[in-house]
């Protein structure tokens, strides 16, 4: 008499669970340049805490202290931000054209005792509003201080655009084209954190370029933005600038964010009289 046997195949099937979420992190000398794993005190938080503003606005912050390691000297610290949590090539820092970021470096003058920065990191993809980048980060630390700690930091709109509006072409150091939020010259609306500079150009031109740069006699170790994000002279890749042509007329205005490290052109036709009979 056959013996019926039935054999049952039990397969394990493990499925892979997606990682969970990890929140930007900001990492340099200071932490050995590590990732972050587990317990982080480098992460950035949009929780309303750690010099966070506005909590669930997409909008991560930390602030970090730094003591100065030699009182009375100057000194640097170099970060990249890492908005996954993990090095690859959605890092943050300085521009550079062969892939991934450069670190970003900010520079404190030699009478810094402890400098507290803020890291912020802006998760929110501005670039249907015409913004470039359309995710980016800032320090507070270098959008504020000039490298001898002296403040405000004024920041420029330069490029070859300038000698239409009787300046230098590419003049950093620009009392004309300067970026303004106090409500004039341009300035919808002050203290929005929009700076802003316009003309109207007296006669066509074409490939013209600009970007934004910090107010200083040259461009020796000044920090610019460019659409493709930041660069900070002769340490990294000098980013492209915004390209335009402008018509004889029009209103041409640049824009920079200064909370969220972006730039903006958008231009107005010239105003046409209507001529009745």
């Amino acid at each position: 008499m056959n013996s019926l046997r039935t054999f049952i195949l039990i397969v394990a099937v493990t499925f892979a669970l997606p990682a969970a979420a990890q929140n930007p992190h900001v990492t340099g000398d200071f932490n050995s340049w590590s990732d972050q794993s587990g317990a982080d005190p480098y992460a950035l938080v949009d929780d309303g805490t750690s010099g966070d503003v506005t909590a669930g606005d997409g909008i991560y912050t930390l602030a970090v202290d730094f003591p100065n390691p030699v009182p009375g000297s100057p000194f640097t610290e170099d970060y990249l931000i890492l908005p996954t949590g993990l090095f690859g090539p959605d890092q943050i820092g300085l521009y550079n054209a062969a892939g991934n970021d450069l670190n970003f470096r900010v520079f404190f003058p030699g009478s810094t005792g402890t400098a507290t920065v803020h890291f912020i990191y802006d998760s929110n993809d501005w670039s249907a509003g015409g913004w470039a980048p359309g995710l980016n980060s800032i320090d507070i630390w270098t959008i504020f201080f000039n490298h001898d700690g002296s403040t405000p930091r004024e920041w420029v709109a330069v490029g070859s655009f300038q000698s239409l509006v009787g300046d230098t072409d590419w003049n950093p150091a620009s009392t004309i084209s300067v970026l303004r939020d106090d409500g004039l010259e341009g300035d919808l609306i002050p203290n929005d954190l929009i700076f802003t500079y316009s003309f109207v150009p007296s006669s066509d031109a074409l490939d013209l370029e600009w970007k934004v740069v910090n107010q200083q006699a040259d461009f020796t170790l000044s920090t610019k933005l460019g659409p493709d994000g930041w660069s900070i002279d002769s340490l990294s890749d000098d980013q492209p600038s915004w390209g335009f042509d402008v018509m004889a007329g029009e209103t041409v205005i640049m824009e920079f964010h200064k909370l969220s490290g972006r730039m903006r052109m958008q231009k107005q036709a010239p105003f046409l009289p209507i001529l009745l009979n």
